[in-house]
């Protein structure tokens, strides 16, 4: 269960009991009671996600994959969301061709001269 809490100059502040059993706050900003009330209803889905290990539900996983990384960041200092990795494809594509060790010299070389390409 989270509560919402109101802060000087209309901001507000999500509080709730983590798995560990430790309060935790969610200081979100200046939103309407309304926003911060939404806010309320998918950190609870959350809670429930993790303590039952399992996904949340749909339109909680929408939601935090539309959040701006400001907010994003502060689920995962609470511990209610995973870091995001990055989408850029030069890391991805350099850990990809680390793991493949059992490659001909030839293809190894012909996959470098395609990953340059495509990062170019």
């Amino acid at each position: 269960m989270a509560s919402v809490i109101n802060d000087p100059n209309g901001r507000k502040r999500i509080l709730f009991i983590g798995a560990d059993g430790k309060r935790r706050p969610i200081r979100w900003g200046k939103v309407s009671m309304k926003d911060a009330l939404t806010v309320r209803g998918h950190v609870e889905e959350l809670l429930a996600a993790a303590t039952l290990r399992r996904s949340p539900d749909n339109l909680t996983a929408t939601w935090i994959s539309s959040l701006e990384d400001v907010h994003y960041q502060k689920l995962v200092a609470v511990g209610l969301a995973q870091p995001r990795q990055s989408l850029d494809l030069g890391p991805w594509l350099e850990s990809y061709l680390a793991e493949r060790t059992a490659m001909k010299p030839g293809s190894k070389a012909a996959l470098e001269l395609t990953k340059e390409k495509l990062v170019d």
